[in-house]
């Protein structure tokens, strides 16, 4: 494996209405930042956003919302 490997853990708390819609909450394991999804196609769209926040403001600038 690489060295430049960086793994990141995410918690994904889902909720799945009555018409079926599901929404949620994903939370950042390492700096317990949160943000909400409406689908379930949002969720890899708000993981990706949280690791591009990381790259760009650097793992200590990241704060929790």
């Amino acid at each position: 494996m690489s060295s430049n490997v960086k793994r990141a853990s995410f918690i994904v708390r889902v909720v799945s209405d009555a018409s079926g819609e599901k929404t949620g909450v994903i939370e950042r394991v390492k700096t317990g930042t949160k943000e909400s999804f409406h689908g379930v196609t949002e969720i890899g769209l708000v993981i990706d956003r949280m690791l591009a926040r990381e790259e760009t403001a650097g793992p200590e600038r990241e704060t929790a919302t």
